[in-house]
């Protein structure tokens, strides 16, 4: 398996990949790029595997933070994957036009049960 950069986490439950960050701050320039980093990671490193992406205690997504999630939804489509956004806070600044773009679960248990339809 790929060694993904040490602020991600990422486990693997059969073909599915689980992401969560360890910053909660993704609206200054270094974490942004940081975030940038590890969502291309999981694009270029992914194949076909459908992907969670556990955003809990984030509490901004900026603009750049969404393309970099768009570009990791276009990708999987390319292969036939998924991608569910999970553990958003209700108040997190970028969630109106997260909610157009992505699929959004409260928590990582809604978003695993998905996978099992």
């Amino acid at each position: 398996m790929f060694d993904y950069p040490d602020f991600m986490e990422v486990k693997k439950i059969g073909e599915l990949l689980i992401a969560s960050f360890s910053f909660k701050n993704i609206a200054n320039e270094e974490p942004a790029e940081l975030f940038r980093r590890g969502v291309v990671c999981l694009t270029v490193y992914n194949g076909q595997k459908d992907v969670i992406l556990n955003l809990e205690g984030v509490k901004e997504l900026t603009q750049p933070a969404i393309d970099a999630i768009r570009f990791l939804q276009r990708s999987m489509a390319i292969w036939s994957g998924r991608l569910v956004l999970c553990g958003m806070e209700k108040n997190i600044d970028g969630i109106v036009k997260a909610k157009k773009c992505f699929y959004i679960c409260e928590d990582e248990l809604s978003a695993l049960k998905l996978f099992e339809q």
